[in-house]
């Protein structure tokens, strides 16, 4: 239209303008929201370093990827009411199996008590005699762990949902009660979400008095521990820096001895009850770095899969650190402070998947790999916990339920969430990033639950779209 001069610029072609912006606005969404980046754009994130992958693929595919893979879905039928009416029912149901003398007796005792607490979740550590051709070349697991400490309260295998890598998530898993299972693949939550509004053992510890402290022997930039231990609430975090720089290491890094030394001086300077967690470093892979002294060295001979150079380094630092928990225990044993130690290994190394594969042909998934998600729990107290024998009652738990089982077992108080989840697993024991393990131990993927496992895994879903995914 002629240009006049009494018509604002903005308005002289105004319908035209109008239409182009809604197309522009409609080809971006398009572009944002329809392809996949992965198969579409080749675009493939190292959440490890996702620094360089923006520096690779440019910041928008990137970001707009990173955006995509890390949105949780709502339930279709999620309301906040319901979600804390399901909560409420579970919890109601744990309380009416739970209501006993010997809970009474232990949560009286830790109300009295307030045990410093110590959580070690250490570097790789996990059991490679699972696997039938190493046992049958003559390895049956880290010994201390499996039948040296006999006075613990439970012990046994863990399900974790990472392999090979991704520590944080079991740490995660752990700490928060939050399955991988109902998050997105390929999410790394310390790296992705704001942690500041989720509950946690941390948050949990604080509000019973206790002061929280976390450490790690290396960077704590390492899958951004530094800004995810402050929105958790740890009044603490020591890093690499508060360690000596002439710190004994063995393989890849500080020796666990070391890292207990630290967290026995913490205990010993102060008189308050603690909760720690010591993230270890020395038996991060790989395990191609021929550094293994030794007398240490191990000499098993697996044949027909894997490397056994590779192999005998993974199991001699492990061995390394099983020999360390030892002297760790016996130093508890007698410090004069009532004490409960969680240890868990994070998963299993990037080495297993070939002993599965030579051990177990033909399996189906995701039972086959189920194997290789799997290391090893305990938990211990240097007192005598009420109500409990402490005869190292064997028990398999997932890493989401660790906490909860913890808490449990020495008497502290459970947030309903915690009820719920330990409730539900009378009917799935066990939830997973590859899945979930029905009563009779076989594994499933989600979509093929049914009956009372469907039911148990939605309502699950929804606790957790309440507890975690609409405060992210």
């Amino acid at each position: 239209a002629p240009a006049r001069r009494d018509v604002p610029w903005w308005r002289r072609r105004g319908t035209t303008n109008l239409a182009a912006a809604a197309v522009a606005c409609a080809a971006t969404l398009a572009l944002v929201l329809v392809p996949n980046y992965r198969t579409a754009f080749g675009v493939n994130i190292s959440y490890w370093d996702s620094v360089a992958s923006y520096k690779q693929y440019g910041f928008l595919p990137s970001f707009v990827m990173g955006v995509r893979e890390a949105q949780i879905r709502r339930p279709a039928d999620y309301s906040e009411s319901r979600a804390k009416r399901l909560e409420k029912s579970y919890a109601a149901k744990f309380d009416a199996q739970n209501n006993t003398d010997t809970r009474k007796a232990a949560e009286q005792q830790f109300a009295q008590t307030k045990p410093t607490v110590i959580a070690v979740m250490n570097e790789t550590f996990s059991d490679m005699s699972v696997f039938e051709d190493i046992k049958a070349a003559g390895y049956d697991g880290p010994q201390y762990l499996k039948y040296g400490l006999t006075d613990s309260l439970q012990q046994g295998a863990l399900d974790v949902s990472v392999r090979g890598g991704g520590t944080c998530n079991s740490e995660f898993e752990f700490l928060t009660g939050i399955s991988m299972g109902f998050v997105p693949a390929n999410v790394f939550p310390y790296q992705t979400y704001s942690l500041g509004r989720i509950d946690n053992l941390a948050r949990q510890f604080k509000g019973l008095g206790y002061h929280t402290v976390a450490l790690h022997p290396n960077l704590g930039t390492n899958w951004n521990r530094n800004m995810a231990y402050r929105e958790l609430g740890f009044d603490r975090f020591l890093d690499i820096d508060s360690f000596p720089k002439d710190a004994p290491t063995l393989h890849a890094g500080v020796r666990d001895s070391v890292t207990y030394d630290k967290v026995i001086d913490l205990v010993e300077k102060s008189d308050d009850p603690q909760f720690i967690l010591d993230v270890t470093m020395q038996n991060h892979g790989g395990y191609n770095l021929r550094n293994t002294p030794a007398d240490i060295l191990t000499g098993y001979n697996v044949e027909g899969a894997g490397n056994n150079d590779d192999l005998n380094e993974y199991l001699s630092v492990i061995g390394a650190s099983d020999e360390d928990l030892r002297a760790f225990v016996e130093r508890l044993r007698t410090i004069g402070k009532p004490i409960v130690l969680v240890f868990f290994g994070d998963h299993q190394p990037g080495i297993s998947p070939a002993y599965n594969d030579a051990s177990y042909p033909g399996e189906a998934e995701p039972g086959h790999s189920a194997r290789t998600y799997q290391t090893r729990y305990m938990i211990w107290a240097n007192y005598d916990v009420a109500g409990r024998d402490q005869v190292a009652a064997d028990a398999t738990v997932s890493a989401s339920n660790l906490g909860a089982t913890l808490m449990n077992a020495i008497g502290a108080p459970l947030s309903r969430y915690q009820k719920a989840e330990l409730f539900s697993t009378t009917v799935v024991p066990q939830i997973s990033s590859l899945g979930y393990q029905a009563s009779d131990g076989t594994w499933h993927v989600m979509s093929d639950a049914q009956g009372a496992e469907e039911k148990d895994l939605a309502d699950l879903r929804t606790m957790f779209y309440y507890e975690f995914g609409s405060r992210v």
